[in-house]
């Protein structure tokens, strides 16, 4: 039986789509190998291969609508605020008289629908923490489309706690939420895979 065989079944178990159990993998195999995964700054070279920003913009035609409204706009959404002494997202936090991240979120999408003509998406990459919480805020935004769960929830996955001592995963019957990494980690290339928003 290989070592990452408990973590496979544990996150098969919790319903973890098997796009982010094989990334998990990939990063439990670099740990047990202990490969860093650092790149010494000697062996990074510059891109000198990149075109000058006012090249592409002066021969690219006007905007395509088309092009626009099959773009999405994703926002990590997935971390609490507990060090800031919160207990909900950090972007329900106020930052501007009663709005909050989340309400200037919202507005910039609307804002990018108004300018294009067009109706692109706003995904928020929310996790068990955040989802709640989001969703029912966002509830005031229904009449805009921003309030469905199907629409605008792309939820991050879970990934056990890897004990130090064995490289084993965690255990805590008493408590099994503790047995799971904090969410904000923001896998997002597996949670579109996953998810079945990749393919949408």
């Amino acid at each position: 039986m290989s070592t990452f065989t408990p973590f496979e079944e544990k996150m098969e178990s919790a319903g973890v789509p098997a796009a982010a159990v094989k990334a998990f993998s990939r990063c439990y195999e670099a740990l047990v190998s202990n490969h860093s995964g650092m790149i010494p700054e000697m062996d990074i070279q510059p891109a000198d291969q990149v075109e000058d920003w006012q090249d592409i913009t002066a021969s690219t035609p006007a905007a395509d609508k088309d092009l626009i409204s099959q773009c999405v706009c994703i926002k990590l959404n997935g971390d609490l605020g507990t060090s800031m002494g919160l207990q909900k997202a950090k972007s329900l936090l106020k930052v501007k008289g009663e709005d909050t991240f989340l309400d200037l979120i919202v507005r910039q999408v609307k804002h990018l629908r108004s300018i294009s003509g067009t109706p692109v998406r706003l995904l928020l990459m929310n996790s068990f923490s955040t989802s709640a919480d989001t969703l029912a805020y966002l509830e005031k935004y229904a009449s805009d489309g921003f309030a469905d769960p199907a629409q605008v929830e792309l939820m991050q996955n879970r990934v056990p706690k890897i004990l130090a001592d064995g490289l084993a995963p965690a255990s805590c019957p008493e408590q099994p939420e503790l047995e799971w990494c904090p969410p904000g980690h923001g896998d997002l290339y597996p949670a579109l895979l996953g998810s079945g928003w990749l393919d949408r």
